[in-house]
């Protein structure tokens, strides 16, 4: 074993010139370095496993990966001696912009991310980067922790109703054709409006294609069409617009409701130059 050591002051290792950097190795490998401006780099940093890894970086900068582990549960902890009390982790691009950051993958269920703003010093208001957490089969609630009672998805997002004829698809064209969507779970909730410009050449039976997802095919799962309003339609007084999905298709089965002759289809011959209808729907996948 080669061993440098003083015992009656310190010990001083100099790398004298510019740009000279102080090396250490293993094995004719660098495995750390110390530059002129006081940067520790190293490919690790480890800690006894009974004591938390102390790193005097203050002012300073650490390069490389920071490991926390040994198997008892290990923290990374940030105290603030400052009058303010504020402390921080920040995430920081070279242009001292913050970058999207990810937790994952695995949380103890006693762990958690809390961010607290400083007012003391004024600041009431914070912004956070996006936080991402891919949990692998859904969120639970309470003791529930069947599968089936998980939530396991979220969007929201946009979709593009289209009015198809039977015998002819048509050429019609729109002033407007939107519609919105959030889905939870296996639940959709659907809404929009058309406006028609032009009826040019549609007939037949009259459907409503693009939902953003396919209903669901289980027996019974039918969803109802609402309108909420409607305009330059040629319906018989009494008669109601409405609608129900399909099971197992992104489309719509567009109905009319009378009042003496019950349920009948809706077909081109109900639609003028300008038809209007605000609708919402709710169904299943």
């Amino acid at each position: 074993m080669s061993t440098i050591k003083s015992s009656a002051e310190n010990l001083t290792l100099n790398a004298d010139g510019a740009n000279n950097d102080i090396k250490f190795q293993s094995n004719g490998s660098e495995v750390a370095s110390i530059d002129q401006a006081g940067t520790v780099t190293a490919t690790t940093f480890t800690g006894a496993a009974t004591d938390a890894t102390k790193l005097p970086l203050a002012g300073g900068t650490m390069t490389g990966n920071l490991v926390v582990g040994g198997g008892a549960a290990r923290r990374i902890s940030i105290t603030s001696t400052d009058a303010n009390g504020s402390a921080a982790i920040n995430f920081l691009s070279t242009t001292n912009n913050a970058k999207n950051w990810e937790v994952g993958s695995n949380l103890h269920n006693s762990a958690g991310l809390e961010f607290t703003p400083s007012t003391a010093n004024g600041n009431s208001t914070f912004t956070t980067p996006t936080v991402s957490f891919p949990i692998a089969g859904g969120i639970t609630f309470g003791s529930d922790t069947a599968a089936a009672n998980a939530l396991d998805d979220y969007e929201e997002g946009e979709w593009t109703p289209v009015l198809v004829g039977s015998s002819t698809a048509g050429n019609h064209t729109y002033s407007t054709q939107k519609g919105y969507y959030e889905k939870i779970g296996r639940l959709v909730i659907a809404r929009g409006q058309v406006v028609l410009n032009q009826k040019n050449t549609i007939a037949g039976n009259v459907t409503m294609s693009g939902l953003p997802f396919t209903q669901s095919n289980e027996a019974g799962s039918y969803s109802a069409v609402y309108a909420g309003y409607g305009g330059l339609m040629a319906l018989t007084a009494g008669t109601s617009f409405a609608g129900y999905t399909n099971l197992n298709e992104t489309t719509v089965t567009l109905t009319l409701w009378d009042n003496t002759a019950g349920i009948n289809t809706f077909t081109a011959s109900n639609i003028n130059n300008g038809m209007n209808i605000v609708f919402a729907l709710t169904y299943m996948v």
